[in-house]
């Protein structure tokens, strides 16, 4: 093994590591929002429900 060879090995893996953290984060991300974007669809059904009731 020589110098190039562990470079190019290590600046590989890093680059793979990097695209795996990112596509976690992505993901998490995108997990979240839907979760709010669903409490927040339930609240405005809560509301229309009230609404309704109040009528």
């Amino acid at each position: 093994m020589d110098f190039w060879s562990l470079f190019i090995l290590f600046f590989i893996s890093l680059s793979v590591i990097g695209i795996v953290m990112f596509y976690l984060f992505y993901q998490w991300k995108v997990g979240r929002n839907q979760k709010e974007g669903e409490k927040r669809q339930s609240k405005s059904k809560e509301i229309q429900i009230e609404g309704k009731m109040i009528l």
